[in-house]
Parts: structure tokens; C-alpha cells; sequence
């Protein structure tokens, strides 16, 4: 756990920003993202979306870990999305593509598979969100990684919340609804 986490909830101290998950997000904010460099090792996530919800495409890359591209959008076709995915995995030196394959995420998969790219598939449990959430406020408090001035990103990190459990003591993550 985190330094200020360990005295919130163990030593009973007040912490300014209570609740707040992701700390430093401003001292590892960068201006923009970067143009793919060849012969460089690159990342993608992929979480899909389409009426209500955003498709959102990060790009890090693996060397410096500084997420280098952010493509989000919504209310296109799930063909359309893949063909968006695939341009970005192209771009970026056929990155391998994390994708939520949960529910709607399966058949986008298996259509970006067929056509050869280097598909991983990703199954979201509560149980791999919370280390997912654990490992990124870890790679925040200690800056190791960068992330793009994306005011959409920024906001939803600086939203989302752990609560403690009062009768098992375990962590939950939330962020607001909507």
C-alpha cells in the first residue's frame, strides 16, 4: 500500500484528499502524446464501448513507459471500432492489443485476431480490477509512468474513490456513476 494509505487507515490520521485512489497525477502529466518511433516496443489497451460508454485506445510505450497515444470514442459500429484499432496497433509497430474481450468484447476480438494482429485477450474480474487500480497507484506514487494531458483521463482518475469495507476490511474501488 500506499505511505498515505498506511496512516489513513492504520494510524488514524487525517489525509487531505481522503478516499482519492490516484495521487500525483499531475507531477506525471505530460503535454501530448508521441509519434510512433521504429523499432520501439509499444502496448495498447483497449476498452470497448459503443451507445453509452466510450471505446477508449491507450498506446504506452513499454521502454519509457509514458502512454505515447489516446484515441476515444462512442456511437460507431463495433466493424468501424475494429478498423480504428487496427490502425492505431498498425501505427504504433503492431503493438499487442489488451482487449477487454468481457461480453460485446469477444466477437471484436476474434474479428482483429482473424486479421493477424496480436490480440490478448482480457477478461475484467473484481479481482484483477483491484490489482489493475493497485499496480497503477503504485506506478503514480512512485513515477513510473506518464500519461497525456487528456482532460477526459484526468478527470476520471482524480473521480475514482476506495472505500474499506467495515466488516471484511477489504478495498473497494468506485468511480462515480456515469
Amino acid at each position: 500500500t500506499t505511505e498515505e494509505f498506511y496512516r489513513q487507515e492504520y494510524l488514524c490520521e487525517f489525509i487531505d484528499g481522503a478516499g482519492q485512489v490516484f495521487r500525483r497525477i499531475k507531477e506525471n502529466t505530460i503535454a501530448e502524446g508521441e509519434d510512433p518511433i521504429p523499432g520501439r516496443n509499444y502496448v495498447m489497451g483497449v476498452d470497448l464501448g459503443k451507445a453509452v460508454d466510450w471505446t477508449v485506445i491507450t498506446v504506452i510505450d513499454r521502454h519509457t513507459h509514458k502512454v505515447v497515444c489516446i484515441e476515444r470514442f462512442n456511437k460507431i459500429d463495433w466493424e468501424f471500432q475494429a478498423s480504428r484499432i487496427e490502425s492505431v496497433c498498425l501505427r504504433y509497430n503492431t503493438a499487442p492489443i489488451w482487449l477487454d474481450s468481457t461480453g460485446a468484447g469477444d466477437p471484436v476480438a476474434d474479428n482483429l485476431q482473424r486479421k493477424g494482429l496480436p490480440i490478448r485477450r482480457f477478461q475484467y474480474t473484481n479481482s484483477k480490477k483491484k490489482e489493475l487500480i493497485e499496480n497503477l497507484v503504485l506506478k503514480f506514487e512512485y513515477d513510473k509512468i506518464k500519461i497525456i494531458d487528456f482532460r477526459p483521463l484526468i478527470d476520471e482518475l482524480e473521480i475514482f474513490t476506495y472505500e474499506v469495507s467495515p466488516r471484511t476490511r477489504r478495498i473497494m474501488y468506485n468511480a462515480p456513476v456515469g
